[in-house]
């Protein structure tokens, strides 16, 4: 989709609207979120009257991500942003008119260029996790994710596997359906790269890290992941970056428990 013709101006206002509806649909207060996020289907609607494919399908993917975290209560967590994504990807399969939606999940490249930054990426984002925790000592007892019963061989599998599908989840969202419709609006340079690695930051207000350290934090790993995103040319790399840094999390929050 964003290899192709840039969309309209038009088209380009109703993508950054649609980004910025569904960030505010996430870490607004309740009655507030609800108002924003009821903008996401009117978005979508609006992209098929101005034949802009781009802006609908990334208002359609948002409006869906949104009702799966709405449905199942579970805020930006994983499962509803999953749920949402995978509702879409069907949608795309079964619906003729929205075929072609899901052109980003594609895995890309993987070569060595991308493995330095791949690497560089989870060592810049391991200390500042680290140093964040550390300097700051937030409360993150809302985040913690294990009970302390859970048997010691289960405790590995429950680390990577929750770090394997938030990753995907995150990466579909932010590196997936956002980057591309930006890429239409934008073109594929650092307008798309800078504009959703912002929208990262800003959803993680409320996530880990959180607060304002946090989503700087957040900003700059997003950044970075928007980088590699572009060099391999696929979500493949990103996600294997995103699960490292996941599993980082996780173990500072097994401290804790």
């Amino acid at each position: 989709m964003a290899g192709g013709r840039r969309t309209s101006t038009l088209g380009a206002v109703v993508i950054v609207a649609t980004v910025w509806a569904y960030v505010g649909s996430f870490t607004l207060d309740v009655p507030a979120a609800i108002a924003v996020g009821a903008t996401l289907p009117v978005l979508a609607l609006v992209g098929v009257l101005i034949r802009t494919p781009a802006a609908t399908h990334l208002a359609l993917f948002c409006t869906l991500v949104a009702l799966g975290s709405l449905f199942l209560r579970v805020g930006v967590s994983m499962p509803g942003l999953m749920a949402g994504a995978l509702v879409y990807l069907l949608l795309c399969r079964v619906v003729p008119g929205l075929a072609g939606g899901a052109s980003w999940l594609r895995a890309g490249i993987l070569t060595r260029g991308v493995g330095w930054l791949m690497a560089l990426t989870v060592v810049i984002s391991a200390i500042g996790l680290v140093g964040w925790y550390r300097v700051l000592r937030p409360d993150v007892s809302e985040f913690l994710l294990f009970p302390e019963e859970i048997p010691g061989w289960l405790l590995p599998l429950a680390i990577l596997g929750f770090a394997a599908l938030n990753a995907a989840a995150e990466t579909a969202v932010f590196r997936g359906a956002m980057m591309e419709a930006l890429d239409a609006a934008f073109g594929p340079g650092w307008a798309s790269v800078v504009m959703q690695a912002a929208a990262f930051g800003v959803w993680h207000v409320h996530g880990f890290p959180k607060g304002l350290v946090g989503s700087v934090l957040a900003f700059v790993f997003g950044l970075m992941l928007g980088v590699i995103r572009r060099r391999s040319e696929g979500l493949l790399a990103v996600w294997i970056t995103h699960v490292f840094a996941d599993i980082v999390i996780l173990g500072i929050l097994l401290r804790l428990t």
